[in-house]
């Protein structure tokens, strides 16, 4: 019995691992909110591996490419070069 405790313990120590890693590894601008990233931190820390499900669950923003940045930026520069 204790043999499947610490396999399931295992299981969701590596799911948090994973699941803080991946937040650690956004950029803070891949969060709509300012204070996104240090919550979700502190809900995965404090509520463990409820916190890090609750992460996994909710869908968060795909990272922004080169490509779309280049255009963010590029229509950004027009947008101010029109204002002048």
């Amino acid at each position: 019995m204790s043999f499947y405790i610490v396999i399931v313990a295992i299981i969701a120590a590596a799911f948090w691992i994973s699941q803080f890693m991946d937040l650690m590894s956004r950029p803070d601008d891949d969060f709509p909110g300012k204070y996104d990233k240090p919550i979700w931190a502190a809900a995965m820390i404090f509520g463990s591996v409820l916190g890090a499900l609750v992460y996994w669950l909710v869908p968060q923003p795909p990272p922004l490419s080169n490509d779309s940045l280049r255009r963010a930026a590029a229509a950004a520069m027009n947008a101010r070069n029109t204002m002048d």
